[in-house]
């Protein structure tokens, strides 16, 4: 990969001052250049662009994003993959993106909104604190805390090798 995602993501944090949960809202609230619009009319589950003289906008598919409720779970990572791209400086040449497609700037995005959403240390130790007796992880459970979906779980599991292929 071309980039250091970890980095990136670890300085965003930190820099921000974001905990777990991260707060989606606080990033795009601290660049006064970006906006989230809930759009059940568009044809992909997100994308961003750039508005000239406006800034970004990021377009999510569904009503809205609560992050209490697993429902919302999902447009998080939507959310956090769009910034990505920006962060990611995807959209150098264009002025938008879709989510779609296995492109290399769409895996890296990926692993920015997994990095982002669920940074490594934090992510391993939250789940050995939920193995039972038998050493399976409560999948619910690391998906409530980082306000994730289940299956963003068990793929950055299996990407940090905490959990098998």
């Amino acid at each position: 990969m071309s980039r250091d995602v970890t980095q990136l993501t670890d300085v965003l944090i930190s820099h921000i001052g974001l905990t777990i949960p991260i707060d989606l809202n606080k990033i795009i609230s601290y660049f006064s250049d970006i906006e989230i619009e809930y759009d059940a009319n568009i044809s992909k589950d997100g994308s961003i662009k750039l508005i000239k003289d406006k800034g970004y906008l990021i377009q999510i598919k569904n009503k809205e994003l609560d992050i209490d409720n697993p429902k919302g779970y999902r447009d998080r990572f939507t959310i956090a993959h769009e910034l990505g791209h920006l962060f990611l400086e995807h959209l150098a040449d264009r002025d938008e993106l879709f989510r779609e497609g296995t492109s290399e700037e769409e895996y890296e995005a990926n692993d920015f909104a997994a990095n982002l959403l669920m940074p490594k240390a934090e992510f391993i130790e939250c789940v050995y604190n939920n193995l039972d007796e038998e050493g399976l992880c409560n999948l619910d459970a690391v998906s409530d805390y980082f306000r994730v979906s289940i299956s963003a779980v068990k793929t950055r599991g299996k990407f940090l090798g905490v959990f098998s292929w």
